[in-house]
Parts: C-alpha cells; structure tokens; sequence
C-alpha cells in the first residue's frame, strides 16, 4: 500500500536537514528531509499500542514517530486506467511543463560558443557551424562509460550510452507543436561493436509508402517514423575523461565530438537562422548493454527508460532554440588522431573546446 511519502524531497526549499539548530524533544519533523545514501533505516509498529516509529538518520540513529497511520483503512475496488487515461495525463505533464519554462526558453546560441549544461553533474555540450557542417561536443560526466552493445542499428537507444540531437529543419513550422512535422529529425550518435553508429530518425517524410515506415509498440502505445536510416557522412571521435589521465585513474566521463552535414540535418547555414533543438545524454549500465537514464538540455520530461514508443517519441513542443551566428564559421574538430583509444596516445590536456581556424 502506498499511503504517502514520510520525509520531505531534500531539493526541497522548505526542508530541514538533521543538522537543525532545534532539537528538542517531541518537535514536529513534518519537513524534515532524509538527505541521500541514508541507508539500513526502517519502518516498525509497536505491538503493544501500533503506535509507528522511521529509525532513520544519516550519521546517526535517530527515532521518529509517524502519526496517522492508525488512522488509514483498507479499501477493496477495481481501478481502470485506458489509453485516453494515459493520454490525458501525458497532455497534463506536458503543458505543466511548458508552464514552468515559459520564462526560460532555452537557446543554444552559436556565437562565442559557450558551453551548455546537460542534465545534473556537470555534462555540457557546445554546438557551431560552417558552410557544409555542424559541429557538436559533447562532454558527459557521471553518467557512466560511452559504451553500447545493442546489435540492433535502429533500436541503439534502448541499448547503451549515445548523444541525442533532435532538430527541426522548418523554421517556418509552428513552435508549439505537439507531434513532428516534415523536417523534425532526431540524430543518434554512439560508438557499437561496429565502430562509430549515427542514426537519423526522419520523423515525417511525405510519400513514404505504409510499408515502409518505422514502427515500434508495446501494449501502452505506439511510435512510428516515416525513415530511419544509417549516416555515411557523420565524422564521431571520442574519448574518455580521467582525473588523471597520464595513469588513466579514476574515470569521470567522456567527450564526444562530431561532424555533421547539414544537408543531412534537411537545412543550409544562414546568418540568424533559429531552429527548434534539443540535445540529451543517454546513460549506460557499467557493461554497456542497456540504457538506465536519459536527460536532455531542455525537455524535462523525456525521461522514460521502459518503453520503447515512448523513447522513440519525440516532442518538440519542448524542445529549445539553436540560432546560427555568423560569427562562428570555421571551427574545426580535434583530429581523431587525438582522440585515440591508445593509451600511449592518450592526450592528457584534453578539453571541450572547439577550436576556430
């Protein structure tokens, strides 16, 4: 039975910490909050007078009273929850969302090409153009190896780490958008037991013939695209990020760097252009053999790591802004040479920063 959380959320601003300057006996602790890695606590009832205690704390064993659930009783039903239940919520959270961030619209500004932060831990990404490319780097820390063993091309969201770039080629398209429009793209960017994977998901292509089409389900929905496809033309380096990087000793992440055509993005660099955008981080277990969290720069919603529709979906009512600044033609990546897997090659100097020519 699920009756309610007992601590507050330590994110928070209205809890208390155990470190409270009053600590008298019999205080009310309805905002006191279990901080993390609190482990070995739990939860007892009395059995003399089902009066309930949490032995909880963090450096300590402290003893709480829980008050009110004598009071809870038991109840026998059948809940339904159909589609249009699963729909109405997902509308729901998607327009709460949009109603918290309709003061911080998101705009990755190809200018003096500053780094943008992705999810928590400190991942940022940095994004430039020239005439024929755009560049992207990506620097993901805590969040596991760049690793992915999935033998399926299509399906290398579900199996491992990967950069996802989602990208809306119509600047004239409505920007509120709930479902994809021709020109919506999604770019998968990983490294697989068959070298460097970019997958383009061209989420509307008129004419594509039924048969043809993409299409993923499970029993709560379903996701199609009209062409999914491998790249030939994207160049992808990467490599990992060490505290110290001569011995290669504790491992805090990884960059990812690429070269992407525009033309395979569906649009040409134009001074002042703004485009709908958004960049995520897909995180690996330890063995690289499945996807355990996903994060993005801007929708705060794609979360889901249990469905394959609903990853497959995208969303770009949610997504943010890239705007192209003239400024920042001609960057150029760092060689893969520098990026090699070689430990005797291992450049220990290594940053984000692209560099202009």
């Amino acid at each position: 039975m699920l009756a309610g959380r007992i601590f507050r959320d330590n994110r928070d601003p209205k809890r208390i910490f155990w470190q409270m300057p009053e600590h008298e006996r019999g205080m009310i602790l309805d905002d006191l909050s279990q901080l993390e890695e609190t482990f070995n606590g739990c939860f007892v009832r009395m059995r003399d007078d089902n009066r309930c205690y949490v032995v909880a704390g963090k450096a300590e064993a402290s003893i709480v009273e829980v008050l009110g659930v004598n009071e809870f009783r038991r109840h026998q039903g059948v809940a339904e929850v159909a589609q249009a239940d699963l729909s109405q919520a997902e509308e729901w959270e998607r327009d709460d969302a949009k109603r918290r961030i309709a003061e911080t619209v998101r705009v990755a500004d190809c200018y003096e090409l500053p780094a943008y932060p992705v999810g928590e831990g400190g991942s940022r990404f940095r994004v430039a153009f020239d005439d024929a490319s755009l560049f992207l780097a990506v620097e993901a820390l805590s969040v596991g190896p760049f690793r992915n063993t999935g033998n399926r091309w299509d399906l290398l969201f579900k199996t491992g780490a990967a950069v996802d770039l989602l990208i809306g080629a119509d600047e004239t398209a409505e920007s509120v958008r709930q479902a994809p429009v021709a020109g919506d793209r999604r770019l998968l960017l990983t490294v697989s037991a068959d070298g460097p994977q970019a997958v383009l998901y061209d989420m509307v292509v008129p004419g594509t013939p039924e048969d043809k089409r993409w299409k993923v389900a499970s029993p709560v929905g379903q996701t199609v695209v009209d062409v999914v496809r491998r790249l030939d033309g994207v160049e992808l380096v990467h490599a990992e990020v060490w505290a110290d990087p001569a011995r290669m000793e504790g491992y805090r992440g990884y960059i990812v760097e690429a070269r992407i055509p525009l033309a395979e993005l569906g649009f040409a660099a134009a001074e002042g252009l703004r485009l709908k955008m958004d960049l995520g981080i897909l995180q690996a277990d330890a063995d690289g053999g499945t996807t355990v969290r996903r994060f993005y720069w801007a929708n705060p919603l794609a979360l889901t790591v249990a469905d394959i529709p609903s990853e497959a979906r995208v969303q770009p009512d949610m997504w943010g802004w890239i705007r192209l600044r003239d400024s920042t033609r001609g960057p150029a990546l760092i060689t893969p040479g520098d990026l090699t897997d070689d430990k005797d090659a291992a450049d220990p100097t290594l940053d984000l920063d692209l560099e202009l020519e």
